[in-house]
């Protein structure tokens, strides 16, 4: 129906369910699941094209080379598809460009966790400024501050577009799904105090009332005040937090530490300490138990 193209953001809830067995017979199929497109690689041939063009041109319509405005009527998803073409907002795209856009935002260099896309990246894609701002808007993104002239444009992807959050994980931090607060969970506190090493109604004080059941066991007496050296407050601190990376990788939210660390140097993760909300850009921020983590997933 689509003509071998479809836009990943209308199923994006099916991607995100599919196992990686489903991808693999999917990519065995010629499917490739790009960062923004659903398509085969094959039906972007020219010879592909050209069979499929003659199809699809019907009455002579044939799309300019490159971006375009989208025509009047609109013209069906399968016979812009026939020229590798696909609509982005108000225009048509390349499908092949849109997958180049994303591999240029991957490499670009980056400032607050949001993408410089140069001039010159822009250039290689043949699109110009005004272009290049409607596609990106089009797809979800936005500059992460206000653009100066003469300077490039850091583009963050706004995580309203990304999909839904998951939910809390180990390490006692609460994760809570973004702009929804009727679904936000409550950061787990601290574990009930308890017998060190020992489960309750086994401890010695027990044992002794189940031998004697009329006698009263005193109360334990306060611990002495101990204290930690600096060493010891260091060891005690790092064994309560970890690196968000690895926090990220280790609740299996992402396969491997590479990617997890990508996801918050992108500025997709936000953290709430004591109240007081920030975003992470940096993999090797420590988060915390009572740490509140705020991200999309999609």
């Amino acid at each position: 129906e689509n003509g071998g193209v479809l836009d990943r953001a209308e199923v994006r809830e099916e991607v995100k369910a599919l196992s990686q067995v489903e991808r693999r017979a999917l990519k065995s199929l010629g499917v490739r699941i790009g960062a923004f497109s659903l398509f085969m690689p094959g039906l972007l041939r020219p010879e592909a094209q050209a069979f499929a063009q003659a199809f699809a041109g019907e009455g002579g319509w044939r799309p300019p080379a490159g971006v375009s405005h989208a025509p009047e009527p609109a013209a069906p998803p399968w016979r812009l598809a026939a020229f590798g073409l696909r609509p982005v907002g108000r225009l048509i795209v390349p499908v092949a460009g849109l997958e180049r856009l994303d591999e240029l935002l991957r490499a670009a260099p980056r400032q607050a966790g949001a993408a410089l896309l140069s001039d010159q990246a822009r250039e290689a894609l043949g699109w110009s400024a005004g272009e290049t701002d409607q596609i990106l808007r089009a797809l979800g993104y936005a500059p992460a501050a206000k653009p100066k002239a003469g300077e490039p444009v850091a583009w963050r992807r706004r995580s309203d577009k990304a999909g839904k959050g998951e939910p809390a994980g180990a390490f006692g931090l609460a994760l809570r799904r973004p702009g929804r607060p009727e679904d936000e969970a409550p950061a787990a506190g601290p574990a009930p105090p308890r017998a060190q090493g020992q489960v309750a109604g086994c401890g010695p004080a027990d044992l002794e009332r189940r031998r004697d059941p009329g006698r009263r066991t005193p109360p334990p007496a306060p611990p002495a005040p101990a204290t930690a050296t600096g060493r010891e407050r260091r060891v005690s601190e790092a064994a309560e937090s970890c690196r968000v990376d690895v926090w990220l990788w280790r609740a299996r939210f992402f396969k491997t530490r590479s990617m997890a660390a990508r996801f918050v140097e992108d500025g997709r993760v936000r953290m709430t300490r004591s109240g007081q909300e920030t975003r992470l850009d940096k993999p090797s921020r420590a988060v915390r138990i009572g740490d509140v983590l705020v991200f999309a997933i999609g």
